[in-house]
């Protein structure tokens, strides 16, 4: 409610308690990630949008993961993200939800690029 008025450092404390409440409900570190985004907190974005892309990792998670890196200059995990982005997208429409093939990636996190 309070970012649809523009309020997003308000709407930014309601769900950073929120989640407080529930740190594993995707939906509320997805507006949480995306309220600090509006606020150019990137840093503190990419840390809420991770959690989310990891409960439940969505296009619309990933892809604003993907800007986010690409903003605060991880050029190299903006291009993990959206491959990421890519395969979950091609999952959705071909009806599986996950798509993780790409051996340079974590297939346990998709976007993070692998420590081998």
């Amino acid at each position: 409610m309070f970012a649809d008025l523009g309020q997003h450092e308000r709407s930014v404390e309601y769900y950073a308690k929120a989640a407080e409440l529930d740190p594993d409900d995707a939906i509320t570190l997805y507006n949480w990630g995306s309220g600090l985004f509006k606020l150019d907190r990137l840093q503190e974005c990419i840390v809420i949008f991770e959690s989310p892309a990891d409960l439940d990792p969505t296009v619309e998670t990933l892809l604003n993961l993907t800007v986010a890196y690409g903003r605060s200059g991880q050029l190299d995990q903006a291009r993990a993200a959206f491959r990421a982005c890519a395969r979950v997208g091609s999952a959705a429409s071909a009806g599986t939800r996950y798509c993780t093939d790409d051996t340079a990636l974590n297939p346990h996190r998709p976007w993070r690029l692998s420590q081998k």
